[in-house]
């Protein structure tokens, strides 16, 4: 299709038009991605921030959402037996929220019983709803589920990780 230069007095301007705040919702607004090639373990059986992975974004509305994919390697050792993955978000530098699912046992789950470790590469998705135009970090949270230490890992040294941040039009 030809693009037409309209001329003549009365047409309006077109500034502005395309600025984050005038796009229609649904509209992707900016894409954000961090990546990793390290390790993260505990032995905690409550969530906590996998420091190994992080990405952040500010979103340019309050009616903002932000969906947030993480894909990764998630391993129990030996003898372990529950391994539970979620999303950590913290807004404006403040406290994080370790399991923004609100979801007992996170976004993704397994159990492997026996002395074999267990390797699989999970992905997770989650729409967040930030509600502010502060800065959000975001990383995963594992758990541990018991059985024996050293528990939940995640990321492999030899393997790329990766968060991508999508902010979405309200």
């Amino acid at each position: 299709m030809a693009l037409t230069k309209v001329i003549g007095s009365g047409i309006g301007t077109v500034t502005n038009q395309f600025a984050d705040g005038n796009m229609a919702a649904g509209s992707v607004l900016q894409v954000v991605q961090g990546t990793s090639t390290s390790e993260f373990t505990t032995s905690s059986t409550s969530f906590v921030k996998a420091t190994n992975l992080t990405a952040s974004i500010t979103p340019s509305a309050t009616s903002s959402k932000i969906l947030i994919m993480i894909q990764g390697t998630v391993e129990t050792q030996q003898y372990t037996r529950h391994n539970y993955m979620d999303i950590c978000r913290s807004i404006g530098g403040g406290s994080d929220n370790l399991n923004l699912s609100g979801q007992t046992e996170g976004l993704l789950n397994y159990y492997m019983g026996g002395t074999t470790i267990i390797r699989i590469n999970g992905v997770i998705s989650f729409l967040d709803s930030p509600n502010t135009t502060s800065q959000c970090v975001y990383n995963p949270s594992i758990r541990f589920g018991g059985g024996n230490t050293p528990g939940a890992e995640f990321g492999k040294s030899n393997q790329l990780q990766t968060i991508i941040l999508t902010e979405i039009a309200g």
